[in-house]
C-alpha cells in the first residue's frame, strides 16, 4: 500500500522497550494503548502506557501476575505479558483482542440478544469463578470491559480487562469500590462488608444492559441509584440494613427500632442542599413493575422456545441482583443455572433453539466448561509468586535504534504482521456508527449510547483497560493527535511522527514506498 509518504531504508522506528510501534490506538489523561510487536519473537502486543502513576499500578501489576498463575486463558482473563518502565511511564503488556462488547455494540447498532448473550455470560461466569478461587474481586465489570477476543473466528469469545480497582476480597472494603453507579452493588454503596458478590451484582446489571440497552438503575448519585433499586426490586431487608454502616444516610426507621424502614424522600435526603441535587434518571426501574416484565417481551407467546428463554433469563438476573449478598447467586452456581445450561430448551428442534445451542458452541469451542472447573493449585492468596520489578528512576532517554534494515520483512509480511504493499490498493478510513437503540419499545430519555459517542469502526480496534480514559484519534486531525501522543509516551519525537495517519500501522507507510518497486508491474 503506498501511504504518499516518502520512506528511506534507513529511517528510524521507534521503540517503547523492546517492543517496536505500530500504530496509536488511543490515549487519555493518563496515558496511551499503542499496537506494538517484538522484532525477534514477531508477537503483536497492545501496551498500555501510564504516567504519573501511583501505588495503584503496582496493586495491579500483583494481581495481574497473580492471575498469570491461574492460567487466563482457562479462565477467560486477559494474558498479562509484562511490566516495564520507560523514563516517566509505567508500561504493561497485554495479548492483542478485538473490541469491547461495548463498542461492537455500538458498532452494528443493536443490541445482543438472549441466543448471543449466553455464551457470554458463562464465559464472565468462569472468570468470576476463577477469580473466587484466587480470592480477589474485580470491581469493575461493565460492557467496556469485555473484550472480543476475535468476532470474525470466533464469534462471542470474550475475555475480562481492566484490574485496574481489583484487589484481594479479605483486603478490600465498601470505601474502596469505585464502581460506576449502574453497576455498583448495594452493599457497597450502604455500607457493608464486601464480598465477591459485588461482581455478580455488576454481572447481572451488564447482561441487563447489553440486552436492552439502556441502563437498569439510575447512575446520576449514590442516591439515585438506590432510589431505581428500590423501586425495581423492593427495599432490602432489616436484616441489610441493620449491619450496614450508612443505612441511615438513605433510609430512615419511622418506628425508631431499625426493623422497618423506608427510603429518604429527595427532601429528607438533600434537604436544605435541594438546590445543588443531581438530575434524577427514570431508566428502565422506573417503568416496569419487576424483572420479569422488564425482559418478558410483547412478541413472545407463551410457551415459546423464545419465552421459556427470557424467563430463565429474567430469574437470573434476578438472583444476580438478589439486594442481600449472603444470599446472591455465586459463579458456580449461576454456571448450573438453567439459562446458561439451556435444559429448558432440551429436545426442542425449532430454530430458536438450534440457534442458541450453535453459537453456544461455536463461542465455547476449545474453552473452559463446568465439568473443567476444578480448584487450582492455590497460590498463595496475598502474595503473587513473581513480584513486579520496582519503579526504576528515571533512566537514559529512548533511543530508537532499530531500523529498518535490521527488519527482517519477508517474515513480517508472513506473519501478517504488516501488510503488503499493492499499488492500487486504496487507504480505508473508518467510519462512525451513530446510533440510539430501542429495544422496549419505549422512549428513555437516558439512552447509554448516544450517536455524539460512537467510536470509530476498527477491524483492529484494541481496548486494555480504562476505556472511558481513552479519547480515539480521528484521521483529519491526526498530526496534532499524535503530538500529543509522543509528549506522553515520552519516547516520540513531533515531528518525525506528525506524517504518520493514526488507526493505521506506522510501519506499513515506512516500508510501503520502499518495497513498492518490487510489486510493479
Amino acid at each position: 500500500m503506498a501511504s504518499g509518504y516518502p520512506s528511506r531504508a534507513d529511517q528510524t522506528l521507534f521503540k517503547l522497550g523492546e517492543y517496536i510501534i505500530l500504530d496509536v490506538l488511543g490515549e487519555g489523561h493518563f496515558g496511551a494503548v499503542t499496537r506494538c510487536f517484538h522484532p525477534q519473537t514477531l508477537e503483536v502486543v497492545a501496551v498500555k502506557t501510564l504516567k504519573n502513576t501511583s501505588s495503584s499500578l503496582q496493586n495491579e501489576v500483583e494481581i495481574l501476575e497473580e492471575l498469570r498463575l491461574l492460567q487466563p486463558d482457562k479462565y477467560n482473563i486477559v494474558r498479562f505479558i509484562e511490566y516495564f518502565a520507560e523514563q516517566d511511564s509505567e508500561c504493561m503488556v497485554f495479548e492483542t483482542l478485538d473490541r469491547s462488547l461495548l463498542d461492537f455494540i455500538r458498532m452494528r447498532e443493536d443490541v445482543l440478544s438472549l441466543c448471543e448473550l449466553r455464551p457470554v455470560a458463562q464465559q464472565l461466569l468462569v472468570a468470576f469463578d476463577g477469580l473466587k478461587t484466587a480470592g480477589i474481586i474485580h470491581a469493575d465489570l461493565k460492557p467496556d470491559n469485555i473484550m472480543l477476543v476475535n468476532h470474525s473466528k470466533q464469534p462471542f469469545k470474550v475475555k475480562l480487562i481492566d484490574f485496574g480497582l481489583a484487589n484481594y476480597a479479605n483486603m478490600m472494603d465498601f470505601m474502596d469500590i469505585w464502581q460506576p453507579f449502574p453497576y455498583r452493588a448495594p452493599e457497597a454503596t450502604l455500607g457493608c462488608i464486601v464480598t465477591e458478590a459485588v461482581d455478580m451484582w455488576s454481572l447481572g446489571c451488564t447482561l441487563a444492559e447489553c440486552f436492552t440497552g439502556y441502563h437498569l438503575f439510575g447512575g446520576y448519585s449514590a442516591y439515585d441509584n438506590l432510589r431505581t433499586i428500590v423501586e425495581l426490586l423492593g427495599l432490602p431487608s432489616a436484616k441489610v440494613l441493620q449491619k450496614a454502616h450508612l443505612s441511615v444516610d438513605f433510609f430512615t426507621s419511622p418506628s425508631g427500632d431499625f426493623t422497618q424502614w423506608r427510603l429518604k424522600t429527595l427532601d429528607e435526603y438533600y434537604g436544605s442542599q435541594r438546590e445543588d441535587m443531581p438530575m434524577v434518571s427514570e431508566g428502565l426501574a422506573g417503568r416496569f413493575s419487576s424483572l420479569e416484565s422488564v425482559f418478558q417481551g410483547s412478541h413472545t407467546r407463551t410457551g415459546d422456545p423464545e419465552h421459556r428463554d427470557r424467563l430463565a433469563f429474567a430469574d437470573l438476573i434476578k438472583r444476580l441482583l438478589d439486594l442481600d449478598d449472603e444470599m446472591r447467586i455465586t459463579p458456580k452456581e449461576a454456571l448450573h443455572h438453567p439459562f446458561v445450561t439451556m435444559e429448558h430448551l432440551i429436545g426442542d428442534d425449532s430454530e430458536y433453539s438450534e440457534n442458541a445451542r450453535g453459537l453456544m458452541a461455536l463461542a465455547l469451542k476449545g474453552s473452559t466448561t463446568v465439568s473443567d472447573l476444578s480448584p487450582p493449585e492455590q497460590p498463595s492468596p496475598h502474595i503473587p509468586q513473581h513480584v513486579p520489578e520496582p519503579l526504576r528512576d528515571e533512566e537514559e532517554a529512548i533511543r530508537p535504534t532499530q531500523t529498518l534494515e535490521h527488519i527482517d520483512n519477508t517474515k513480517c509480511f508472513n506473519q501478517g504482521i504488516l501488510e503488503t504493499p499493492m499499488d492500487n490498493k486504496e487507504n480505508i478510513q473508518s467510519e462512525k456508527s451513530e446510533h440510539c437503540i430501542d429495544v422496549t419499545g419505549s422512549e428513555d430519555p437516558d439512552p447509554i449510547w448516544e450517536a455524539s459517542n460512537a467510536k470509530e469502526d476498527r477491524p483492529d480496534y484494541i481496548v486494555i483497560d480504562n476505556p472511558d480514559d481513552i479519547v480515539h484519534q480521528d484521521s483529519d486531525v491526526a498530526s496534532s493527535s499524535l503530538s500529543s501522543s509522543c509528549s506522553i509516551l515520552g519516547c516520540f519525537k513531533t515531528v518525525a511522527f506528525g506524517g504518520f495517519l493514526a488507526g493505521q500501522t506506522a510501519l506499513s507507510y515506512v516500508l510501503s514506498s520502499l518495497l513498492e518497486p518490487l510489486y510493479s508491474p
